[in-house]
């Protein structure tokens, strides 16, 4: 015998749905869910906003709580807004490289986080270096956002341990300071010789990008933290 049937009619079924949702709408898991997701619509609008504005070089000075409310934050170009906000790769390497350091082989990597030029010895020009190029970029995709969901967490302690004020303070010098660092090598990578081998070139970018991501980051941070929402129930 099968069971009965709750709803009779198509119409008795979308009135029931609609109830359950403004009894959710109403109850304190649904006012967080939708506080929460207004914030993500305000960090993607402000991110807009950004891009619309031109960028200028800062100072990185340190700040305490109290000063850092009276700093202004520096404005994004669309070029860091769109290498942030790049999709990340979907292949087996990058997937291993983000579950653990010991996944891969990382022992050669850490060369590739300084700024360029880079004084390696140049790879042949031949099909297999291509692809242990590309193979480089997926695990460094893995291992960069690895070590940026560390430092996500380490930042949550703050919130969690010292509260908004230090939170935003900190939040403030990284983004400055960053932001100063980001500009720097998007100036010396436009500068760098054209004859400059392709390995060489993909990895500066690929820090580039790097580096708009882990500001991107901290402004959608410190955008939530304005709202007083906590940044850290989201998942990065």
């Amino acid at each position: 015998m099968g069971r009965r049937a709750k709803y009779t009619t198509l119409e008795e079924k979308q009135a029931a749905k609609r109830q359950q949702q403004r009894f959710y709408s109403r109850s304190e898991r649904g006012k967080a869910t939708r506080k929460v997701q207004n914030a993500c619509t305000y960090a993607k609008r402000c991110g807009r906003q950004y891009a619309s504005q031109p960028s200028s070089p800062s100072a990185t000075p340190q700040h305490t709580a109290s000063e850092a409310a009276s700093v202004s934050l520096p404005c994004f170009p669309s070029t860091l807004i769109a290498l942030a906000r790049a999709p990340y790769p979907d292949t087996h390497l990058f997937h291993e490289a983000l579950r653990s350091a010991d996944a891969v082989d990382e022992s050669d990597l850490s060369q590739w986080d300084a700024d360029p030029p880079y004084h390696y010895p140049v790879p042949l020009d031949t099909p297999a270096e291509a692809r242990f190029t590309a193979n480089i970029v997926d695990v460094m995709h893995g291992r960069r956002l690895r070590q940026e969901r560390c430092a996500r967490m380490d930042r949550a302690k703050v919130w969690g341990e010292e509260g908004k004020a230090q939170l935003c303070a900190i939040l403030k010098d990284e983004i400055i300071k960053q932001f100063a660092q980001w500009e720097a090598l998007e100036a010396k990578i436009n500068e760098l010789d054209k004859s400059v081998c392709e390995r060489h070139m993909v990895m500066a970018r690929h820090l580039l990008q790097w580096k708009a991501r882990a500001l991107y980051c901290r402004r959608q941070e410190f955008s939530f933290i304005q709202m007083n929402i906590d940044p850290y129930i989201q998942h990065m």
